[in-house]
């Protein structure tokens, strides 16, 4: 491979996945016959998660990544089985059938049937998915003309499908599709259609006379044809949902805009009824639904409109003619609005949230005593739609149900930056988004303080221990000051209080603390060793002690222990080993001593977890000497104190730890210099291997083994500048900073009282707390990489601006009107959990200064005059702050809309915005910058300089670009260079003319690109994002770039063509996301890491681009790739269960990502990341192609990740 000296090589990874759902389905995934699951599908990924009865709560057990973008889902049963399949629609062409492994906790594939050719367009199926309800069809649609029908059959356990039945509705578009439950009789669908055949350019479509129409299909089964029944009937065109009814009753009811009506093709039925709606709202229509069975024929109906408002539907059914007699409608509550909602069989609802968190409800009362709406009063839809009959309610907080679950989600995300806090000391990400949040997403994990109290001394050194084997509970907390020279004894119960007789030595420094045999404990201390025996006759209890001394004028200085061994250092180099005597917990020692030569002994470790629980010996010792070095030594009979690994260290250890993982022990080095090294242990040899190391700050680390109970491991507490928690999730190592814990020293306990903790020291004074979070309606475990604050704002946020600790963010909400601009006091939690009341063609806006370590609100002022905001600028004018807002006065969506546009000027006094003027324009001002100490505005096709004045702003330049549409994004390269970024014209480059005060384009892009997110990253070099997910790196020839700077003349005066600038930027780098990018920022999110260029996604994706620093990390990762590719080719027919794991969908990768072009200098590290699942096999045959070890490959994955983030 060719690799150029002036390439950009970038390697992608996604941190958090995209969280807008697009459906949510409930099925019996797991092999229990009473467990039900739910399934949340994204654009780009599958996840499951499981209802606890015990807590009432879901928790995910499973999240995969598709190649692919996922269109539908449902779930489809295998006959004679009691769990269900996984049916999903994608643009890779086929239909997939997924089944979840229990053992491994994922989905693979079962069915893949190709139908059409790679891509979406209108008729192509998929994007209507449906299943009948006695599992015998599956049928998928496209918008316009074509459905296509498989008969599932299970032959031999299997599920098979069988060739497609097509069924061809020429001019026609499909707005919804849904299967009847027909019982045993043929299989029959339900769709909203319109023709558009009478439909031409000339003929401009009214959407109030629209012809939709109520189109049934049928499966003849004995004819095994699909056929479209005539009995079709006309519906309102703001119909919008299908609800199909179970059997017996049948039948479908069609949902629009505030009505609904009942139609049964079998006997030709109708009903029709109003939906309430608000008090003042013009009509809202039904998006989603929700169809439980009860007991005895009975159903739970839910329907959920667009504002979030649900409504309770009642069918009253008589067995006997067989026929729906009366439907019955009222409002059952208000939730947030949503894509989706399921209704669990345990009683409650799940709300897959269209721009907020999802939420997790307890439905407490069925509402049969509110009041309903009876179809009795109604014969026909013209009795519906009377405006002499108005059927209001006016919306409540929650009485039937209750919130029981928040969880997070990041869609819609209109933007993002890299903020540092002195209170974490690591840099976080503050992302603004949809519905009104600012949310603060840092890697670390909260913790919740439990008891904060001063200490009578310096403690360095913390302890705890049981006092017998069979104790489950931490009964004694020991805390040690070598600056004092004291210990401290506390006990755990349900108050820490001071032990008295402890029969601990007190007056000296303690360096370890264990329980030993059955009944003892050791106390190691600096001048010996003391051993504490309880005997208990006749329920007395009863202590001995017995002191073991080092030789005279010799301290010990290091120790460590387990339950079954004893390991010191004395101050002499030498090293004294010890073993408990099962029978009588004696302390015996090893005859032999070895001598350390090196240094001083500064760490010792013992295993004080194993990979098989019924060992109880450490084989292998660690001994860090203050040489720098780390040496393995040998524990067993046969060649016990004998030195088995030296190793070389960059600086003196201070700590270590061994614990073990699933398969292996591993060592756990702290160092002076601040590095954390974790090294494998050959179970035979004792040498190191797969070491990775990290730095964790400027102070040395200090090491401790800690319990993690809940997640049944054992972890390791790091302590540097903060503290670090390292544990094993999803199958792979993590180091995660603890956030909030000030403390320098720690250990893990358990109690019934208090539960599992961690208690630390720092200074004189000592901390308890718990790792995670304890609210009521929200979580967070050792398995969430990002600690996430919320900060609740006015309205949708659009735009912000960053400066230190303070955030400048505009804020709109369309169709609403502001309760602020009375000036009266506002109840702001009713209207976050009901919404702003409506009208058209009206926005409530406003400018909102945040402080983001203290997570408050510090000024807010409305923007009156239905102002809606375009753009933000912070800038100077001499020594003045200023913020600009940029805004549109009377903006509709609609055409020949005709708004006026200002540009607002605030003075910044410290924490108060306070007004100064209005400037008047006569375009759009999307985007603005500072400038030279100038004001630059984009606006339509101008690019405008603007100076500060005394009561507007004074325009000193104006260029027109007229090859440019609509100028959204400038970024600032330096000196007079800027880059402008187009609405339909992708990128421009731009040099200001001092001397004819204007603006010169000298270069741009060689393709359009709708252009929505733009950042510079050099002098010549600018990322951009455009609205179809596509991300780019263009980059002008350095010729052009000296001309443009040191022979501008030259360049000025060159001749456009084609309808744009003279000169065109090489593009370095494309990639495919599918999440359109909202911003792009520069930084790192780990300590001394190397700097990379982050990037929000409108769907909530959170990932960023790092540069390849080497050719040969270049040509590594590319074979990397390919090789992957190659054993992951879906048209391969013999995959192995691993590898299907990964191949969900039956996408090819490089399809995926050059889906509008082909990729270029990107390394997919997602893509890339799969080498960690595949089995043990493929693995080293991809090594051995690469000439390399699987763990080689596994480390350098593992290290490129771990240079920017987490």
């Amino acid at each position: 491979m060719l690799i150029e000296d002036d390439s950009l090589h970038l390697y992608h990874l996604t941190l958090t996945k995209p969280t807008a759902a697009i459906k949510s389905i409930l099925g019996q995934f797991l092999d229990n016959k009473k467990s039900q699951e739910l399934v949340l599908a994204t654009s780009t990924s599958i996840e499951l998660w499981q209802f606890h009865s015990e807590s009432g709560k879901i928790k995910q057990i499973c999240h995969q990544q598709v190649i692919g973008v996922i269109q539908n889902i449902d779930r489809i049963r295998k006959g004679g089985s009691n769990l269900d399949l996984l049916v999903i629609t994608s643009d890779s062409g086929r239909l997939s059938i997924l089944e979840f492994d229990k053992d491994e906790l994922k989905f693979f594939p079962v069915v893949q049937e190709p139908h059409s050719k790679n891509g979406m367009n209108r008729t192509t199926p998929g994007e209507y998915l449906c299943v009948d309800p006695q599992d015998r069809t599956i049928t998928i649609g496209a918008i316009e003309r074509d459905k296509l029908m498989y008969k599932a059959q299970t032959n031999n356990n299997k599920l098979e499908l069988s060739s497609p039945l097509e069924s061809v509705s020429k001019n026609t578009l499909t707005i919804q599709m849904v299967s009847l439950d027909t019982g045993y009789e043929n299989p029959m669908l339900a769709a909203i259609e319109c023709n558009y055949a009478h439909y031409d350019a000339s003929l401009k479509y009214d959407p109030q006379s629209s012809n939709l129409t109520l189109q049934y299909y049928e499966f003849e089964q004995g004819l095994n044809y699909v056929a479209r029944r005539k009995d079709t009937l006309e519906i309102p065109s703001s119909s919008t949902t299908l609800v199909p009814l179970p059997t017996p009753i049948g039948g479908v009811i069609v949902a629009g805009s505030s009505f609904i009506f009942y139609h049964n093709p079998t006997i030709d039925q109708q009903l029709y009824l109003p939906i309430p709606s608000r008090a003042g709202s013009s009509p809202v229509p039904i998006v989603c639904y929700a169809v439980h069975k009860l007991k005895k024929n009975n159903f739970f109906i839910l329907l959920h409109n667009e504002l979030g408002d649900c409504f309770r539907v009642l069918i009253d059914y008589d067995d006997d003619s067989e026929k729906v007699t009366e439907l019955s409608v009222g409002y059952f509550d208000t939730i947030s609005p949503s894509t989706s909602i399921n209704v669990f069989k345990k009683g409650y609802l799940f709300a897959n949230v269209t721009n907020n968190d999802k939420m997790l409800y307890q439905i407490e009362d069925l509402g049969d005593n509110d009041s309903y709406i009876s179809s009795s009063q109604f014969s026909s839809l013209e009795d519906v739609f009377d405006g002499n009959k108005k059927h209001e309610f006016k919306p409540r907080g929650l009485r039937n149900l209750a919130l029981v679950q928040i969880i997070d989600s990041s869609n819609p995300c209109f933007g993002g930056a890299l903020v540092k806090t002195s209170e974490s000391k690591e840099s976080r990400i503050a992302m603004i988004t949809g519905h009104s949040h600012l949310k603060l997403k840092t890697h670390g994990i909260p913790i919740s303080t439990l008891v904060s109290s001063p200490l009578p001394m310096i403690a360095t050194s913390v302890f705890t221990t049981r006092l017998s084997a069979e104790s489950k509970n931490d009964e004694y907390m020991v805390i040690s000051s070598s600056a004092s020279s004291k210990t401290l004894v506390l006990a755990i119960g349900e108050v820490v209080e001071e032990v008295q007789d402890s029969s601990f030595v007190t007056d000296q420094p303690t360096i370890g603390v264990q329980q030993v045999g059955l009944k003892s404990l050791i106390q190691i201390y600096s001048n010996g060793i003391r051993h504490i025996r309880q005997t208990e006759t006749e329920g007395k209890i009863t202590k001995k002690t017995f002191d073991w001394y080092p030789p005279a004028g010799i301290t010990i200085i290091s120790a460590s222990t387990n339950q079954e061994q004893v390991l010191i250092g004395l101050s002499n180099r030498e090293l004294c080993y010890f073993e408990i005597d099962p029978t009588d917990d004696q302390l015996i020692e090893y005859q032999e001593r070895i001598e350390m030569s090196g240094g001083q002994i500064c760490a010792l470790a013992l295993a004080s977890s194993f990979v098989n629980k019924s060992q109880r010996k450490s084989p292998f010792a660690l001994v860090a000497c203050t040489d720098e070095t780390v040496q393995v030594i040998s524990l067993q009979q046969h060649n016990c104190l004998e030195t088995l690994t030296f190793q070389a260290l960059s600086a003196n250890c201070t700590s270590a730890v061994i614990i073990s993982n699933e398969t292996s022990l591993v060592a756990h080095l702290g160092l002076e210099n601040g590095l954390y090294v974790r090294s494998t242990l050959e179970s035979i040899t004792g040498k190191f291997s797969d070491t990775r190391v990290k730095y964790l700050g400027a102070d040395s680390v200090k090491l401790s083994a800690i319990s993690l109970r809940q997640s049944q491991q054992v972890g390791v507490l790091a302590v540097s500048t903060y503290p670090w928690l390292c544990y094993r999730s999803k199958n792979k190592t993590r180091i995660t900073p603890l956030m909030g814990a000030n403390i320098k020293c720690g250990t893990s306990f358990y109690s019934e009282e208090i539960g599992e903790g961690i208690v630390g020291a720092s200074a004189s004074e000592l901390t308890i707390f718990t790792i995670g979070e304890d609210e009521d309606n929200s979580e967070m475990s050792i398995e969430d990489e990002l600690a996430i604050e919320d900060i609740r704002l006015r309205y949708s946020p659009t735009k912000m601006i960053l400066e230190d600790q303070t955030a400048f963010v505009i804020e709109s909400e369309y169709g609403v009107v502001s309760p602020y601009q009375s000036g009266e006091e506002v109840d702001s939690d009713y209207y976050s959990a009901f919404g702003y009341s409506r009208k058209d063609e009206s926005w409530a806006s406003c400018v909102q200064i945040l402080d983001l370590e203290s997570k408050k609100i510090t000024f807010s002022t409305e923007l009156e005059d239905n102002q809606k905001p375009l753009s933000l600028c912070r800038m100077n004018f001499g020594n003045q702050k200023y913020l600009m807002v940029g805004t549109a006065k009377d903006l509709t969506f609609q055409l020949n809309n005709n708004p006026k546009y200002k540009i607002i000027t605030f003075l910044i006094n410290g924490s108060e915005l306070e007004l100064l003027h209005y400037t008047e324009v006569d375009h759009p001002p999307a985007a603005m910058i500072p400038f030279e100490g100038k004001l630059l505005v984009g606006m339509g096709k101008y690019l405008r300089l603007y100076e500060l004045g005394k009561k507007q702003l004074l325009r000193k330049s104006s260029t027109l670009v007229d090859y440019l549409t609509k100028i959204v994004q400038i970024t600032h390269q330096g000196k007079q260079r800027i880059v402008v970024g187009d609405g339909s014209n992708s990128t421009t480059f731009l040099k200001y003319d001092s001397s004819d005060n204007i603006f010169v384009s000298f270069a741009d892009d060689v393709m359009k690109r709708h252009i929505t997110a733009l950042e510079c990253l050099d002098h010549d070099t600018v990322i951009g994002g455009d609205k179809f997910g596509n991300v780019f790196v263009n980059r002008i020839p350095f010729t052009l770039s000296k001309q443009a700077d040191q022979e501008w003349s030259l360049v000025k005066y060159q001749d456009h063509y084609l309808n744009s600038a003279g000169n065109r930027s090489k593009g370095l780098c494309e990639f495919f996301l599918q999440d359109i990018p909202t911003s792009f920022f520069k930084g790192t999110l780990v300590t001394g890491g190397k700097e990379s260029i982050f990037y929000t996604g409108l769907c909530g994706s959170l990932g960023f681009f790092e540069p390849l620093i080497s050719k040969s990390e270049v040509s590594f990762f590319t074979a990397l790739e390919n090789s992957i590719r190659k054993v992951l080719d879906p048209n391969l027919e013999e995959h192995d269960k691993k590898r299907l794991y990964c191949q969900l969908l039956g996408k090819d990768q490089l399809k995926f990502r050059g889906y509008y072009n082909p990729v270029k200098n990107v390394i997919d590290g997602d893509f890339v990341e799969y080498y960690f699942e595949l089995d043990p096999r493929t693995k080293t045959k991809i090594a051995t192609e690469l000439d390399r070890t699987p763990r080689d490959i596994e480390r350098k994955i593992a290290d490129i990740r771990s240079r920017v983030a987490f």
